[in-house]
This record gives structure tokens, sequence and C-alpha cells, in this order.
């Protein structure tokens, strides 16, 4: 029923449940937090039936003034915004545009020459190998063997990037997450070759996104995690991202997505060529802003402008953005 029952034998300090302080008996629920200590947390997660530490400590990305710049060209020039903690964030742009450097400069793989990545406002490039454990990079490629079946692909994952848990535990936090990618009826399946495909693109995919969100870490970056795929496939990898994203701070690179996927996150960020960053906000936010800006493109602001259009198709934003410019 994901119901528990908290009985405190022996504490030297107040057992806590929520901000309740309990010295006896208390009754749980599935999502509720036990403090034991400072900084040592319990979350109830009675839907995978596990109590497991609560790992999440970073609530805060924020990238200042960052600039990358390559031999021929600039990678990222001057990038600034913050994320939260359950916010998802897609990072739109043509390609070349440094959708995937900006990802690999927040997973602490390439130090920008000026400005500063910070992770709950401490630099992460002033202690990286601390800090990165935190942050997962998910890149285009798949990392799983093709020669393993879908299940021992998630088993070696959990042992490399969950060995705090024990086998029991693994196994129904495996287990979870096979049913929320909806692959638990394919667990047996032996994953195949790009050639000689046992999966599909759209399953072969969230098995790739399942080798990675099985980590405890705080901050997810998906390079391109639809290319490739169906608009329906697209549409359930995004989804079952943002779901699995609860509490997390994740970053989506997607080349120009549909106006539904579009829709899907709760904010959106958008780079030109150059590394520039054009817009970030929520989506319908740019919608508007874009669509202001193509009217006074056209018109000029003498006639006092008009209400955005409000139209929902992300496609428009390119279209502003690549336009010609007028004489």
């Amino acid at each position: 029923n994901k119901v528990g029952k908290l009985e405190v034998l022996q504490a030297d300090r107040p057992i806590h449940v929520g901000n309740v302080p309990v010295r006896g008996v208390a009754d749980l629920k599935d999502g509720d937090i036990i403090r034991i200590d400072t900084g040592q947390v319990l979350r109830c997660n009675f839907t995978e039936r596990i109590i497991e530490e609560e790992r999440n400590v970073i609530s805060q990305l924020e990238l200042r003034d960052v600039t990358i710049k390559f031999r021929h060209d600039t990678g990222l020039d001057g990038i600034s915004f913050q994320a939260n903690r359950g916010e998802v964030i897609c990072v739109m742009g043509a390609s070349g545009c440094g959708k995937s450097t900006l990802l690999r400069v927040i997973a602490g793989q390439l130090q920008p020459e000026r400005g500063q990545v910070l992770l709950n406002a401490q630099p992460l490039y002033r202690d990286v190998e601390k800090l990165k454990k935190f942050v997962t990079y998910i890149p285009q490629d798949h990392a799983f063997d093709n020669h393993l079946t879908v299940e021992e692909n998630m088993q070696l994952a959990a042992a490399i990037r969950a060995p705090h848990l024990a086998r029991h535990d693994r196994a129904r936090r495996i287990e979870g997450r096979l049913i929320e990618l909806g692959l638990i009826e394919r667990r047996r399946a032996v994953v195949g070759s790009p050639v000689m495909k046992r999966l599909s693109g759209g399953e072969r995919k969230r098995l790739n996104i399942g080798l990675d969100m099985i980590s405890g870490a705080d901050v997810f970056l998906f390079d391109e995690p639809t290319s490739g795929l169906s608009s329906k496939d697209s549409e359930h990898v995004i989804e079952i991202i943002r779901a699995m994203a609860h509490n997390k701070i994740v970053l989506v690179t997607i080349h120009q997505p549909t106006s539904k996927i579009f829709q899907m996150f709760s904010k959106a960020l958008l780079l030109d060529k150059g590394g520039r960053l054009v817009f970030f906000g929520t989506p319908s936010e740019m919608l508007q802003y874009f669509a202001k800006a193509e009217h006074e493109q056209h018109f000029g602001t003498e006639l006092g402008g008009c209400p955005p259009c409000g139209t929902a198709r992300p496609e428009f934003i390119f279209h502003v953005l690549e336009a010609p410019p007028p004489d």
C-alpha cells in the first residue's frame, strides 16, 4: 500500500519526518523524507520498494559570461543563465552553434577561457573532481553493450553508478526503471548491433537514457536524445526524461523540436552562430518575443507594434532568426 512505519530505537538528536520531530513511532508514506542528521537524509521510495539516501545536493546551476574560443571560431560567446532544481531546459540552435560545447563545459570536460560555471554558487572548475560527480553527461553515442540483454546492461550500469545500494535494492531499482522506460517486457532481449537490430530505435534510445538515470547525479545533460527518431518516439523519450527528472536539473539539446515537444519543457535556451545566446525563458515567452521581433522587422515600431500573434510552432523562431537582415 506504499506506506510504512518508523520506529526510533535510539538517537542522540531528534529524527525528523519532513519537519516533524519523531522520538517514538511515526507513520510513513511514499515520498516522505527522513532527516537523520545535517546532510544525511533518507527518502521513502516505496514505489521502487526501497528507502535510499537522498543524494540531491545541487539545487542551482549558473553560468556567468562563459566564453570558449577554438582555433578558427568561437564556441561560446559570453553565455549567462541560471537553472534551478526541477527545471527541464531545451537547448536549441542550428548545427555548429555550440549546443554540445555548452554541455561539455557544464559537465566539467571543457574549461572556459573566461567566465564561471557555478553549482550552488561554487565554481565547478575550482574543484572539478569533487563537483563533476554531481553531473551526468549523456552523449549521442550509445553506451550499452550490444551483446548483453536490456536487463544485463541495466545491472552493469547500476553496479557502476549506484555501488552504495545493496544487491536486492539495486534489483528493485532496475525493475522500477525498466517499467518507467517501457522496457519491462523487453528485459531479456539482447540489444543487438545497429545492423542486426533486436530493439527499435526508440527502445535503444530509452535504454541509453536509463543507463545514466539510474545514477544519483543532480544535473543531467542529454545531447540530442531524439536524433533519428520518429516524432512519436521522440515525444516518448522526452516524456520519460521529464518524468525521471523530478527534483533534478536537466538540459536537453534538440536541433529543432516539434510544437508538442517544445511545450514539454519548462525553459528554452536558443543559441545562434558563434555560440551567442539569443533568448532564455519559457517556451511561450520565446514565441511571443519572436512574434514581436518579426512584426517590428517588417513594419517597424512607428505603428506602435501589434500584440504577439501567439503562434505555437517553434519552426517560426528559426524562420525569424535565420531571415536575411532587411535593407
